[in-house]
């Protein structure tokens, strides 16, 4: 709740209204929009007592962004799930064994990025969607790679201990 008061009272600012009168609705997918298309692309991402907010000009380009705990073990095994593609899946598997679960996290967090600013939800992993082009190594500077037509810049942030957060903004065309 904090972390959406936040994004309330930058998008109140930005807009030049109070931030009770942001006219936020929530998609099917579940995620957070302007009720009119207006200059501001925003993501929400909470997870525990940490959440995450990331604004950007709608002109250039969409925005997702995505936070969770590392529970390495309990995560690895949701990760064996068929929303990994089996690239996704070679390509951690050449990293060494200790890194897999932690790979394996930034994977998710960097695939939920992309469906946030894609505007859908995880629905996209059933169309299989693909981040092999990206490596799987940690707090690399931004990549890129190219999906449904456009071109998508993602990046691992900083995130307090035991967290692990990206951003993903779609470049302009």
């Amino acid at each position: 709740m904090l972390t959406r008061a936040l994004l309330r009272e930058w998008l109140g600012e930005l807009l030049q209204i109070s931030a009770g009168e942001v006219p936020l609705i929530r998609t099917l997918s579940g995620r957070l929009e302007l009720t009119s298309p207006g200059e501001w692309s925003f993501s929400v991402a909470t997870r525990w007592d940490y959440g995450v907010v990331a604004l950007r000009q709608t002109e250039l380009g969409q925005v997702g962004v995505d936070i969770e705990k590392n529970e390495s073990a309990e995560l690895a095994e949701l990760l064996k799930a068929p929303v990994v593609t089996n690239k996704e899946r070679a390509q951690i598997e050449t990293l060494p064994p200790p890194t897999h679960a932690a790979a394996m996290l930034r994977l998710w967090v960097r695939k939920e990025a992309v469906a946030k600013a894609m505007g859908m939800g995880v629905e996209i992993f059933d169309r299989g969607l693909d981040l092999s082009p990206l490596s799987p190594e940690e707090n690399l500077p931004g990549q890129t790679l190219a999906l449904e037509g456009r071109r998508w810049l993602v990046r691992d942030i900083t995130a307090p201990q035991g967290y692990v957060a990206a951003v993903a903004v779609a470049t302009r065309k």
